[in-house]
């Protein structure tokens, strides 16, 4: 028997979170594609699809007695969510929206780095941090009234971890024994997830997490019903019926869904946390130059992705309007540099010459923060230093030191308005230190390509701020295909300390040592943080930005 830890985490009831991953690089998430605002903001499209709709009589909005004195709310995304699948592929953020309001997962991590509960209860760390005893809540219920026990964590996993599937999240089950980078089940090797009892885990990972590092690694596991679906063979569960009308354990049940154009989900009165308080969620997609004319008309309550920061602060004042501004949980921009054409005396050198207070000024109108490292402000966790200001003279230095030629061209890529003031401002910039810059416009898609191949030498990307840092490992990671092309482990290699580490004030240390490596190594060069604006109608309380959503706290005025 292996020695265990209990682990009490606080439950933090936060609402704020940008914990996207580098997969909504080209989703409905603020890290690949920007409109051409003034200010950094999103553009999406929309498509369209047939009806459909759950036959089931308690998913009619006259049976939910409870949720009627609320009203309805209509949530705008810019672009379509991809599948009701949790597993089925890469999520964005409009998808993640909907899933994660139909279907549950062992919880979330705050803004400022607290777990947040959902199915999983409580956990056991064993003292090599390997193997995590999951206690499940035993009134977490399905939508069709069923208990969700482990036999339907372990059914979820070893499925997902099938070789007939090729889902395109199976890879975030590669943390578990027994699986290949893949994710998928190595043939004599035994699986990392384990029934101990109707409500017991036991997960064994291939390395030592805590408790932090566990929620972090597993937000994207969201459990499937055995019972509705172990019958239906592995090959066929992409295209099963039951896909039409889902049945899951989430806040929401699944009401109706015109593909590709809106989708209705009701509050579930049974949820262990709380139902939600509203009579129903209306996610449409809208064109964001719609959004906010369709505000100020009652149409939408709210809207995602967010509008440029001087159109949110035309809208501050406005009858029946409320501007949120989030200065927590905000939203880094880099720029990727090739770490194998340029070493470290040259990225340092680049860092130093870029004016990032100019591009606060006049990209954000001073709304957020030069540098500021990879971690959200808000969180306890970010320990980089303060920005001290732009140094052209020890940018020539260190580029004199590496055998610089005055002259040198690199070829910035730019996919929107956004990142193309952002690259004009570093061509100024650089040409004042003998750096030629040469801009290259691409759509995202194909300059994150670019990069990650090495056809261009940089180009600004965003990423939503993490509250905890080793979320964050897929920028710095060698063994993955990043934009900067990084070779060097020492950041990664801090990222597993800090996984690894079961002692708060030790992660905190650690966490130390981590800004400084990365302020030294400038594999991705940080330029600012930008404040998140969050807009709704002044009928809807406590409702949060796509990102993170404790939709149980939601509550919708009567129409």
């Amino acid at each position: 028997m292996k020695k265990t830890k209990k682990i009490i985490s606080k439950l933090v009831t936060s609402v704020l979170l940008t914990s996207l991953t580098m997969a909504l690089l080209t989703g409905c998430g603020d890290t690949g594609a920007n409109s051409n605002e003034s200010t950094p903001s999103n553009s999406e499209s929309s498509s369209e699809g047939d009806v459909s709709s759950s036959s089931e009589s308690e998913n009619d909005e006259n049976s939910n007695s409870k949720s009627n004195q609320y009203g309805v709310i209509t949530y705008a995304i810019g672009t379509s969510w991809n599948t009701i699948n949790p597993w089925y592929n890469a999520p964005s953020a409009c998808t993640l929206a909907v899933i994660g309001k139909i279907y549950d997962d062992f919880g979330v991590i705050s803004k400022e780095g607290e777990v947040d509960k959902r199915a999983a209860e409580s956990l056991d760390i064993s003292e090599d941090g390997k193997t995590v005893t999951v206690h499940l809540r035993e009134n977490s219920i399905w939508h069709d009234g069923e208990p969700v026990t482990a036999d339907d964590w372990v059914w979820t996993l070893e499925t997902i971890a099938s070789e007939e599937i090729a889902y395109g999240t199976k890879s975030f089950i590669n943390i578990l024994a027994g699986t290949d980078s893949a994710g998928n089940a190595v043939e004599g090797e035994e699986f990392g997830a384990k029934k101990v009892d109707d409500y017991t885990l036991e997960i064994d990972l291939k390395d030592a997490t805590n408790d932090i590092g566990f929620f972090a690694s597993t937000k994207y596991w969201y459990v499937l019903p055995k019972h509705l679906l172990e019958d239906i063979a592995v090959t066929d569960l992409e295209n099963a019926d039951f896909w039409a009308a889902p049945v899951g354990s989430g806040p929401c049940v699944f009401d109706s869904e015109i593909s590709g154009q809106e989708i209705t989900l009701l509050p579930n009165e049974d949820y262990y946390l709380g139902a939600p308080k509203f009579s129903k969620l209306i996610y449409k997609v809208i064109d964001p130059s719609n959004f906010v004319s369709s505000l100020l008309v009652g149409e939408i309550d709210a809207f995602y992705p967010s509008i440029s920061i001087d159109e949110a602060k035309e809208l501050e004042g406005q009858d029946g309007i409320n501007v949120q501004k989030d200065t927590q949980n905000t939203t880094f921009y880099y720029s990727a540099i090739n770490n194998k054409k340029y070493d470290i005396k040259v990225r340092q050198a680049i860092n130093y010459a870029i004016d990032k207070q100019l591009l606060v000024d006049q990209l954000l109108q001073g709304e957020g923060v030069p540098g500021g490292g990879m971690t959200a402000l808000g969180s306890r966790y970010n320990k980089a230093p303060e920005y001290g200001g732009r140094d052209v003279e020890k940018a020539k230095e260190l580029l004199k030191e590496a055998g610089w030629v005055d002259g040198t061209t690199l070829q910035c890529v730019a996919s929107d308005g956004v990142r193309e003031k952002i690259a004009v401002i570093l061509q100024q910039n650089l040409a004042e230190v003998g750096i030629n810059v040469e801009i290259v416009n691409l759509d995202a898609t194909t300059a994150l390509a670019g990069l990650r191949d090495g056809t261009y030498d940089m180009g600004a990307i965003s990423y939503p701020g993490t509250a905890y840092p080793p979320t964050a490992k897929s920028l710095y990671n060698p063994d993955a295909n990043t934009p900067s092309n990084i070779v060097d482990y020492s950041v990664a290699d801090k990222f597993n300390e800090i996984n690894a580490q079961q002692d708060e004030a030790e992660r905190l240390k650690l966490a130390e040592e981590l800004a400084q490596i990365v302020d030294e190594q400038q594999n991705n060069l940080i330029l600012f943080h930008q404040y998140n604006y969050f807009i709704t109608s002044d009928r809807v309380s406590n409702v949060a930005s796509l990102e993170y959503e404790n939709v149980w706290q939601w509550e919708v005025e009567g129409n």
